[in-house]
Order: structure tokens, then sequence, then C-alpha cells
């Protein structure tokens, strides 16, 4: 396991002070996303399924859903404030297998 690889919290500030961390997250999301990917595709999602997500804003949030696409699964996003009926409409409407 490398250490340089893993997530760091980022402040907005250190972006407009060190350019060089742009490179530096987009290497961890595409890291992470394609871990994402191949862990679903070895559970034999493939191109066409249908994966819901329903997770509050984080970090992990975009690169589940970035991994999911790459491997073609269609991401249905639920809102996590929908309560009751709402919620129950959104996850029937988006036929998610997961």
């Amino acid at each position: 396991h490398n250490p340089d690889l893993q997530i760091t919290p980022v402040k907005i500030k250190d972006i407009y002070l060190e350019p060089l961390l742009i490179p530096k997250i987009f290497f961890k999301v595409e890291e992470y996303s394609n871990k994402i990917a191949n862990v679903f595709k070895s559970h034999g999602y493939k191109k066409g399924d249908i994966i819901a997500i329903f997770l509050e804003n984080r970090p992990e949030f975009v690169c589940l859903w970035l991994g999911l696409s790459k491997i073609g699964v269609i991401v249905p996003l639920i809102n996590t404030n929908l309560r009751l009926s709402s919620l129950v409409h959104s996850i029937t409407v988006a036929k998610s297998q997961a």
C-alpha cells in the first residue's frame, strides 16, 4: 500500500497556493474510481445495469458515480433529502438493480 496515494483533505485555499495539487487530486479520483469499477465489474455488473446511489455529498460520491459510469452502469442519483412517498417513488422509477 503506497502512503503517497492516501486521500487527504484539501482546503480550497491550498489549490490556489499550490497548482500541483490539482493533478494529484485528479490521480487519486482516477485511481479510486478505477477500483470501484473493478469491484463492481468483478461482481458481474455490466453496461446497461442500473445501480442507484443514495449517499450524502462526500468525495466518495463522485468516485462511486465515475467508477460505475466507467463500466457502463446507469447511475440514478437519489436525493438524500427525500422521505416517505417521494423516496419510494424515486427508487421505484429508477428501477435500480442494486
